[in-house]
């Protein structure tokens, strides 16, 4: 990993390990405080554990968006107005890329959910 032979060649001059690297010796004395004293196979297995847990963070924010949707069908019968205005306020609060809704019938008389 970089970080790992940044912070090797950084024991010894951290600006020359700086500017050898390309970063700046801001960046280098933040990863020191982060990772310092971490063999490499501990920073792969963080690096991993960062990965495997944005992945879950993104899962939860989906199940989220999924409740608060399946909640404003519930509540107002399923109208495409308040799901379009539903998915728009959760995309602005959750910094998530829009994401095109299915359409559901909004007959009377229909109670249960249309094809998307």
């Amino acid at each position: 990993m970089q970080v790992f032979q940044v912070l090797q060649d950084a024991g010894r001059s951290i600006v020359d390990a700086a500017r050898k690297h390309g970063v700046s010796p801001a960046t280098i004395h933040r990863w020191k405080s982060k990772y310092n004293g971490m063999t490499l196979s501990e920073l792969k297995r963080l690096k991993a554990l960062e990965e495997k847990n944005a992945r879950l963070k993104r899962i939860v924010t989906q199940q989220v968006l999924d409740i608060e949707l399946l909640k404003e069908l519930n509540s107002k019968n399923g109208k495409p107005s308040h799901t379009q205005a539903l998915s728009a306020y959760l995309t602005n609060k959750a910094g998530l890329p829009k994401v095109e809704l299915p359409v559901y019938s909004t007959a009377s008389d229909d109670t249960t959910l249309g094809k998307f």
